[in-house]
């Protein structure tokens, strides 16, 4: 994932396990905050063999972030014209 500049987060977790005895498949046992030992042994009960934790990063967005963002694309997709319009005018 990529970190979006400038922007605090708060780091939870997508607890899974399997969700079959063959391990086919996976089941989420929940989300949560905390240190990864503490939430793997609070789920233990409910594993079927073992549990993963998927980091999930939790941005808090406002109105002066989400135009930030516009502004940057923007900027981006003028640089990336220019860019494609010298490389047309480079010799071959």
């Amino acid at each position: 994932m990529k970190e979006i500049e400038g922007l605090e987060y708060k780091t939870a977790y997508a607890v899974q396990t399997e969700g079959d005895c063959e391990g086919r498949s996976t089941r989420t046992l929940g989300y949560a905050t905390g240190e990864p030992e503490d939430i793997k042994e609070f789920y233990d009960g409910q594993k079927m063999y073992k549990i993963w934790l998927n980091e999930v990063k939790i941005y808090s967005i406002d109105s002066e972030a989400s135009g930030r963002r516009k502004h940057l694309e923007k900027e981006i997709s003028g640089l990336e014209e220019k860019l494609e319009q010298l490389r047309e005018q480079i010799p071959r």
